[in-house]
């Protein structure tokens, strides 16, 4: 009984960031913070040491970082309203951070979808990213834990100026969502799948004001769809019992 009661609990918590509207995108930080991978306060431009932001999050380029195991959480510098550019997604060699595995464009934005969410393609397409401020998360079939990736912005508009590449931290080991809760808020994962993960899992489905950044929890299907459901549970209930498997990254020929 106490079990059908829990994934009856979940299932009524389970809720979707994509059901926003077009017209709602002129929210403002709070209101979309719980659809964001990283919280608005760790998306602060002045660290430069890891020891400048929260927890276990560390600092890439100018920004605090959380690492997601389907996501790639990217902060542009300079990419103001107006600006577009190529975006390339490198896999690299997690032994020598040199040689690269896999090569993906970002493609081009949704116009009506108002959630920064871009995915992975092999058409290399001029991305609207200055909508958005230079903020945006990246997802696809190519994005799976455990894995290096660097990215490289290639601005052309208004003016091409010379590309900016960002090492990204190792995309967590599969499952792994969180590290410790400290402070009243989780602190980004901790390279362990423990019962704090599926913790973390039931709060995001319950919209649970303690609840980690809502896209930690998106883990399935294999093209990443921005929302949490049971099925997103039961992948990391697999994770945790140490059966749970994610497909090589694909590859553009």
């Amino acid at each position: 009984m106490c079990k059908s009661v829990f994934w009856i609990s979940l299932a009524m918590g389970a809720a979707s960031c994509a059901t926003v509207t077009a017209q709602e995108t002129d929210r403002s930080v709070d209101d979309v913070s719980a659809c964001h991978p990283v919280p608005a306060d760790m998306l602060q431009l002045d660290c430069t040491t890891d020891d400048d932001c929260d927890g276990d999050a560390v600092c890439v380029g100018s920004t605090c970082y959380w690492p997601l195991n389907r996501y790639l959480a990217v902060f542009l510098p300079g990419a103001v309203p107006g600006t577009r550019g190529w975006i390339l997604v490198e896999l690299i060699n997690t032994d020598d951070h040199q040689i690269v595995s896999g090569q993906w464009f970002v493609q081009t934005h949704e116009p009506d979808d108002p959630d920064a969410i871009f995915r992975l393609g092999c058409s290399p397409e001029p991305v609207d990213v200055g909508r958005f401020d230079g903020e945006l998360w990246i997802t696809g079939r190519a994005i799976v834990p455990g894995n290096l990736y660097r990215v490289t912005w290639i601005p052309v508009v208004p003016e091409p100026v010379e590309p900016t590449s960002l090492m990204l931290p190792t995309t967590p080991v599969a499952g792994d969502l969180v590290g410790r809760f400290e402070d009243g808020r989780w602190t980004p994962p901790d390279g362990t799948v423990s019962f704090r993960d599926i913790v973390a899992m039931w709060q995001i489905m319950r919209r649970h004001e303690d609840a980690p950044p809502y896209l930690v929890g998106d883990l399935a299907p294999a093209e990443p769809d921005g929302q949490v459901t049971t099925i997103d549970f039961a992948v990391l209930v697999r994770c945790f019992q140490g059966l749970c498997e994610f497909s090589e990254p694909m590859t553009c020929n």
